[in-house]
């Protein structure tokens, strides 16, 4: 099946962005890069990371974090709030609510 749709930016509150804990880190980065600019014009995302380790969401939103901190502007800051995680289906997840203050 195959569904196709414009997602328009602007119109969306609080984007939402999925990342599965098995990619590399290169997908973190550009994870990284994606909300950067995105909270240039959005107030908040949120990102749900999930994978089949209990320990990886944490991890991953750590190291997303880092990436994020590591890059931003000086005069760019956000704070990062840990929200639901859990397991649905033998998969583990965290859902993490990014702030630009």
């Amino acid at each position: 099946m195959r569904i196709e749709f414009k997602l328009e930016l602007e119109r969306i509150e609080t984007p939402y962005f999925s990342i599965e804990t098995s990619e590399g880190i290169n997908k973190i980065f550009t994870l990284a890069a994606t909300v950067m600019n995105v909270l240039e014009t959005k107030t908040s995302v949120c990102i749900t990371f999930h994978g089949g380790n209990a320990q990886d969401p944490v991890r991953k939103a750590k190291t997303l974090e880092q990436i994020i901190e590591s890059g931003r502007q000086a005069d760019r800051r956000y704070v990062y709030e840990p929200m639901r995680s859990g397991t649905i289906d033998n998969t583990y997840h965290l859902w993490l609510l990014i702030r630009r203050v």
